[in-house]
């Protein structure tokens, strides 16, 4: 369900992961089974494929699903990390050694912040904010400033690491 201008509508298309065809503009379905894919992010080699369910907020999962980039299509379905709720994640982004940074909160305030994931899904640490955090980025001049769009207000704070972005 979108909403439109305050409005509640009816989605579009189905909850699903699409891929938009640049040569010929054309949708097609790389993912099913996804309660509400939300935020995605590439690994640094662009082989995997992080796909945030926040599917809590309509009764499903609060997780991150991983999935093989086999050229255009997706395989290998597998849970990389949960945990999230009552709370889930909705921004995502990588780092150049692969691991994945989070948002987290709409639940336990204690929970509030940036989580971070080696490759292999386990959980490094946690960056705790003093609101829901919703999105986050890496950005300034050597990309190791990790900028986090919370309920209220913007954070940054430099990381040990550098943003994966394909220039």
């Amino acid at each position: 369900m979108t909403v439109e201008e305050g409005h509640k509508d009816k989605a579009e298309l189905p909850t699903r992961v699409y891929r938009l065809d640049p040569s010929t503009g054309q949708a097609k379905v790389t993912a099913e089974g996804i309660d509400r894919p939300n935020g995605l992010a590439f690994s640094p080699d662009e082989k995997i494929l992080y796909v945030v369910d926040s599917g809590i907020t309509h009764g499903g999962r609060a997780n991150i699903r991983a999935f093989t980039v086999e050229g255009d299509r997706l395989i290998g379905d597998r849970v990389f990390a949960e945990g999230f709720a009552p709370g889930f994640t909705d921004g995502v982004r990588t780092d150049v050694d692969g691991n994945v940074w989070c948002s987290m909160g709409w639940a336990d305030p204690k929970e509030d912040g940036v989580r971070c994931y080696m490759p292999s899904g386990d959980l490094i640490g946690k960056i705790n904010l003093p609101e829901t955090c919703a999105n986050l980025c890496f950005g300034g001049a050597k990309k190791n400033r990790l900028f986090m769009a919370a309920s209220t207000s913007i954070y940054a704070v430099y990381v040990e690491t550098q943003g994966a972005m394909v220039p």
